[in-house]
């Protein structure tokens, strides 16, 4: 459909509207906004939803919708007011909002990141080799937790679960990650830049939380025998049986690890030319769910959002 669309922003001077002529995705979304940004396709683009939050009409948000060229919606992940999609290769993108009884949106993480895994297609036992290089085998597997399904690792010495098949360059990687009652050291967390993660040869960067000495550490590991050289450590208090989201963030020779959504640890350090991406635990008793990886440029490409459009043809 078409409509006559006010703009509440962005009107040209002296004007208190504009009209507007570009077909309409959904003529029951009061709201649209153009999305503008200097991402190439594929990647998965963050939006500062903020605006387009203002004017939508539901609680649960499923009225923010990501629409390419007013015809194609996009599965589009929404975590407070960031709002992630992957660039598609052509065409503008649009978020819509602003209807009361929506149908769900498309939220498929598989289908706005590089990698995404919440193990609910795998099985209580499965060791996840499908998708996960875990080392040893036969100490990860999925369990289940209150209906929801998360892999495990419970073991002595070390446990690097690579990604199968992924060779990152410059990006992050993204998990929940749960400490148990049980472990060692319990020195858990995320890896990056690799170029093994085999258990007697293992090499490249972690970012971890460790139960035993309460700290947080970004480290790098050169062989499959010594302890890795710590980068940068600080105090940190880790709490079993709560989960924490982490972020490892690799660029260049930058490496960030986040933790709930505060920047805990950031340096530097060239000289691992690895590119495997995975999970690491050492001396263990640990859960992981919800992992995610994106390609990552920094600075991140630039995002705008247009003026609010209304459709007054509703």
């Amino acid at each position: 459909m078409f409509c006559a669309c006010s703009f509440q922003h962005g009107a040209l001077p002296g004007t208190d509207a504009a009209s507007c002529t570009s077909p309409w995705w959904n003529g029951a979304y009061a709201h649209r906004y153009r999305v503008d940004t200097t991402a190439p396709a594929g990647y998965t683009l963050q939006i500062d939803a903020t605006a387009a939050l203002a004017t939508s009409f539901t609680s649960t948000r499923n009225d923010v919708r990501v629409v390419v060229d007013h015809a194609t919606e996009l599965d589009r992940i929404l975590t407070g007011s960031m709002l992630e999609v992957k660039v598609p290769p052509t065409g503008q993108l649009w978020i819509y909002t602003g209807t009361i009884s929506p149908t769900s949106p498309p939220a498929d993480p598989a289908n706005v990141y590089l990698f995404a895994e919440s193990f609910e297609t795998f099985p209580a036992g499965d060791n996840v080799t499908a998708r996960f290089d875990a080392q040893p085998p036969t100490e990860w597997s999925v369990v289940v937790d209150g209906g929801n399904h998360i892999y495990h690792a419970q073991g002595t010495y070390r446990h690097p679960a690579a990604i199968q098949g992924m060779t990152l360059a410059d990006g992050e990687i993204r998990a929940r990650v749960r400490w148990g009652p049980a472990g060692g050291q319990q020195h858990n967390g995320l890896a990056a830049r690799g170029s093994s993660m085999d258990i007697a040869t293992m090499d490249g960067f972690v970012g971890q939380l460790q139960a035993d000495v309460q700290h947080t550490r970004l480290a790098e590991y050169t062989d499959g025998i010594s302890p890795p050289a710590e980068l940068l450590v600080q105090n940190f208090t880790v709490e079993r049986a709560r989960w924490y989201a982490m972020r490892l963030r690799f660029v260049g020779d930058a490496l960030e690890l986040n933790i709930d959504g505060s920047t805990t640890l950031a340096t530097t350090k060239s000289g691992s030319n690895g590119q495997l991406v995975g999970i690491y635990a050492h001396d263990t008793d640990v859960d992981y769910d919800d992992i995610i990886v994106r390609p990552l440029m920094q600075p991140e490409p630039t995002v705008t959002l247009g003026p609010d459009e209304m459709c007054s043809g509703r």
